[in-house]
């Protein structure tokens, strides 16, 4: 047997139907009974039941559908009636459920039930869904639920100000105001204080208007009078300063910001001016050796007593004099708004005490100037220019000591403490093993000189002096600029082009060197070669040597040493000079070589040089260029001769004065060119070496070689090999060397 059970749609009823047929009537009572599981709210009829059910089996139907509790129901609806207010903007459901019913209280239903009783605006859901939940029960009870609420109208009402009693006295105020470009003063009326408010004070305190609001009653009727449609007042209030807008809900509140007199100006803004009292402010610095004083100009409020300003620095402990009556025209000037403001202002000092002086050295020598830029003339910068080394020479003052004094006067500060006096510093510095002291008064105070134990470059770091004989460098470029060094100097790289490097004694460079300029008092040895591009220069009262040179001129009073080669460079030696060794042989491409005592070289020139070399022997080169000038000056003397004479035959026998004039000069003329002619005899006789040694080629000599040994010269015109070039008495010799030369 199987049943199921279908419910109405509102359901106040509900149908069983069978799909099953059974003979055992025992079987069907037990189905009837299970429905009482099902928890219906009703009673319905066994008897009628088992009768539908008898009637379906003696049937051919394979299906029934009996309803129950059949027709005997009684309609839920019926439990309810609604009750309207006299006004209409309430309902109430009167409910009374106090019998058994056929069916069950739902939503739809309530609603039926309003909508039959006129209900249509304003209903309560939660009423509604409050009675389903408490009333679905088999037996319920009378009472009485608010079920629809209407909407009162809402009546216009204009807004309004409500002012503070303290706003009672009218005033007129002016105030600036701007028309066509420019600024002139106006009057306003306006309503103030009578006297000054603190801050905080409600001012103005604004009603809000309402607006009218439409009404609906519970059964859809408007609620609209025609009064109610106008528009209402809202009074306006522009805030100026110091006040603002408390938004209260229905109020508005306009409060001072801060104390002062409060205006209603014009009848639409409300401001308020702030009163400040004059203030000031005494202050001492950390030390107590400072007071100053800051003032603030009142603005309304209450002035600055000059009294209350002495009390304050007299409570502040001051001791030390000051001046009143500044201070007097101070308080003066901000009472009476010539000065708004004085911030910190110095009236009382205290009395620094004076210390001993530290013990210092005033060095005779600058230690800290190592390269300094030099302004030429011409407003340039030669940034090569001004490299200075500290050197000091062995018994020469490098500096004062002045010695450390004691503390000279105590002082105070501006209370009056007292503030000792400190005795200077002592001088830390290790120097013991580079000066000897000598006791001195320098400045009228006890000092000692310090005297140098030896010569050499003075240097001092971390307190310790020393005198280094010798100078080591690494380059020589913008960052040290030129050097002029009364010492030796190792440069351990290189030196830049355009750079002077000087020293009184020997120089190692340890690189190469470019277009620089070098004069050494000494020797100067150059491990890397010389491009001098036409600009180098070595000046050196030492012997010079160097792996190569190209395009550079070399002037030394000894020997000349040059490994590889000379390319299309001027050498010139007081002594002697050598391009090459017993392991490199030298060359000379191009170039002058002089020497005063001999010229030693492999190879001279080659097959693709475009450059003829010149090798001078036992010829000075300085005497040969004060020759030659001392020439130029005698050629000029004796032109300068040849146009008096020919000036004192033109002129007139009648003009004697000028005509001895002329002799004068002459005679003048003629005594200058004796004196020359006979320097120029002098040095005629110092000009060749007449013992000079040879010019000795190792390996081969190109053709076009010129050689010159005194005052004789020759030119080769092909290649020769292993010679030796020596003078004779009125010729130049060339011998074949036989055997290696070393």
């Amino acid at each position: 047997m199987e049943v199921k059970i279908q419910f109405s749609e509102d359901r106040i009823f509900a149908n069983l139907i069978f799909t099953k047929e059974t003979k055992n009537i025992i079987a069907l009572r037990a189905i009837i009974n299970s429905l009482a599981n099902k928890k219906f709210l009703f009673e319905y009829n066994k008897e009628i039941i088992e009768d539908e059910y008898n009637n379906f089996i003696n049937s051919n139907k394979s299906k029934i559908k009996i309803k129950i509790p059949h027709d005997n129901y009684i309609d839920i609806s019926k439990c309810f009636d609604v009750t309207v207010a006299e006004d209409e903007l309430s309902a109430v459901m009167n409910i009374n459920v106090t019998k058994e019913v056929c069916g069950k209280i739902t939503i739809p239903i309530l609603k039926r039930v309003l909508k039959e009783s006129g209900i249509a605006h304003g209903i309560i859901l939660s009423k509604i869904n409050s009675i389903e939940k408490n009333y679905n029960k088999k037996h319920g009870k009378e009472e009485k639920v608010t079920v629809a609420r209407g909407e009162t109208e809402v009546m216009a009402q204009d807004g309004y100000l409500v002012f503070n009693d303290a706003l009672a006295s009218k005033v007129t105020l002016q105030r600036i105001k701007k028309e066509n470009g420019t600024e002139k003063l106006i009057d306003i009326t306006a309503i103030a204080t009578k006297r000054p408010v603190p801050k905080g004070t409600v001012l103005i305190t604004k009603v809000l208007p309402v607006y009218g609001k439409k009404g609906m009653t519970v059964t859809g009727r408007p609620l609209w009078s025609g009064n109610n449609k106008r528009n209402v007042v809202d009074p306006r209030i522009a805030v100026s300063k110091n006040v603002e807008v408390v938004d209260n809900g229905d109020i508005w509140e306009y409060t001072a910001l801060v104390r002062g007199i409060g205006y209603y100006i014009n009848g639409n803004m409300i401001e308020m001016e702030e009163l400040i009292n004059g203030s000031f402010e005494v202050f001492l610095n950390d030390d107590k050796m400072k007071a100053v004083i800051s003032f603030r100009a009142p603005s309304g409020g209450e002035k600055i007593k000059s009294d209350d300003v002495f009390k304050s620095i007299d409570e502040k402990g001051i001791k030390v004099p000051y001046n009143k009556q500044n201070l007097i025209n101070m308080v003066n000037d901000v009472n009476e708004n010539r000065i708004e403001k004085i911030d910190r202002s110095l009236f009382a000092t205290g009395i620094l005490p004076i210390d001993g002086t530290d013990g210092k050295v005033l060095w005779v020598v600058n230690l800290e100037m190592f390269f300094k830029p030099r302004v030429l003339p011409n407003g340039s910068v030669d940034y090569r220019g001004g490299g200075r080394f500290p050197f000091i020479r062995k018994d020469k003052i490098a500096g004062v000591w002045m010695v450390r004094t004691k503390g000279i006067k105590d002082g105070s500060n501006v209370l009056g403490e007292p503030i000792s006096s400190s005795p200077g510093k002592n001088l830390s510095v290790d120097w013991n093993e580079c000066f000897d002291f000598k006791d001195t008064v320098y400045n009228k105070k006890k000092s000692k000189y310090l005297v140098s134990k030896s010569s050499g470059l003075l240097n001092l770091k971390n307190n310790r002096v020393t005198i280094e004989p010798m100078v080591q460098l690494q380059t020589i470029d913008h960052s040290t600029g030129n050097i002029d060094f009364d010492g030796s100097i190792v440069i351990k790289e290189s030196i830049q082009d355009g750079f002077t490097v000087k020293c009184t004694k020997d120089l190692m460079i340890k690189g190469a060197i470019g277009a620089c300029t070098i004069e050494c008092g000494g020797d100067v040895f150059i491990q890397g070669g010389i491009n001098g591009k036409g600009k180098g220069v070595i000046k050196a009262k030492g012997n010079v040597a160097a792996k190569f040179v190209e395009n550079a001129y070399i002037y030394s009073e000894k020997d000349i040493c040059v490994k590889n080669y000379s390319l299309l460079s001027q050498l010139v030696s007081k002594s002697k000079v050598f391009i090459g060794t017993e392991r490199a042989k030298g060359k000379i491409i191009g170039g002058k070589i002089y020497a005063w005592d001999s010229i030693l070289t492999h190879f001279i020139g080659s097959e693709k040089s475009v450059a003829d070399a010149e090798l001078w022997l036992g010829i000075d080169v300085d005497v040969n260029s004060q020759i030659k000038k001392l020439e130029q000056n005698i050629s000029g003397i004796r032109h300068e001769i040849a146009s008096l004479t020919t000036k004192q035959t033109r002129v007139d026998k009648k003009n004697q004065p000028l005509i001895k004039a002329i002799q004068a000069e002459l005679a003048d003329k003629t005594d200058t060119l004796n004196e020359l002619m006979e320097e120029n005899n002098v040095l005629a006789q110092s000009l060749y070496n007449n013992d000079c040694d040879s010019i000795s080629i190792l390996g081969q000599a190109q053709a076009h070689t010129q050689i010159m040994i005194g005052p004789y010269s020759q030119k080769t015109h092909e290649k020769i090999d292993r010679v030796v070039f020596k003078i004779n008495k009125t010729k130049i010799l060339i011998e074949k060397i036989q055997t290696k030369r070393r």
